[in-house]
């Protein structure tokens, strides 16, 4: 089994350089790593986070167009995309497994969620709040918005980051499916907070944050 690269050094990057020169991309670390051409002639094989706006810039507009969900959605879900779309809605996303609680990364307080908000209602009117969680039942629990907000339940993983994507702002929780359903996102003003220090490691997570990305 190959480990997982950690550290964005020498050694690492041979490694996903070699991997990557035989079709094997594999990323599971807070780094970019510049993709060498591929040599081989069948297919790819992509396995990872691949968490760095650095991947994608150069084929954004592609990407956005190819990574599209072709299955139909519930009339319920096809409703909340709609609505996200027409009103100042900011989609916060909000880890609190026990996975995520005991991983690498760090965890940070509700205060965080609350200086997002005091920071957008400060250069946006009437936002409405979206709240995305893979245990939503303990974000009604431990969190108070100050204000009515929507809870997106009963939704699988692809309608989920569907929806988030199409929210005109974010505030991030440090995890990939808060990350890609920001970056998806096309709203050319789009506020997108982020916590500060993406991992305990402070070598870690620098190629994670894209431009104009406010890290709180």
């Amino acid at each position: 089994m190959i480990k997982k690269i950690r550290r964005k050094n020498k050694m690492g990057t041979l490694l996903f350089h070699l991997m990557a020169k035989w079709g094997f991309f594999y990323n599971f670390d807070a780094f970019y790593y510049p993709t060498p051409k591929y040599k081989g002639g069948g297919d790819l094989f992509v396995y990872g986070y691949f968490q760095s706006p650095f991947y994608f810039d150069a084929v954004k507009d592609v990407l956005l167009k190819e990574l599209v969900v072709k299955k139909d959605f519930l009339i319920k879900t096809q409703n909340i995309v709609e609505e996200v779309m027409s009103v100042n809605s900011v989609a916060i996303s909000i880890r609190c497994g026990e996975d995520y609680l005991n991983s690498n990364l760090n965890v940070f307080s509700e205060g965080f969620f609350y200086k997002g908000i005091d920071y957008i209602k400060k250069r946006v009117n009437n936002i409405k709040i979206y709240i995305f969680s893979d245990d939503i039942n303990k974000c009604k629990a431990l969190f108070s918005f100050g204000q009515e907000v929507t809870y997106i339940e009963d939704a699988s993983d692809y309608e989920g980051i569907t929806i988030m994507s199409k929210c005109k702002h974010f505030i991030i929780s440090n995890s990939s499916f808060s990350w890609f359903g920001a970056y998806l996102s096309n709203y050319e003003e789009k506020i997108v907070i982020a916590p500060e220090k993406w991992s305990k490691n402070k070598k870690e997570g620098e190629d994670i944050y894209f431009p104009n990305m406010i890290r709180m």
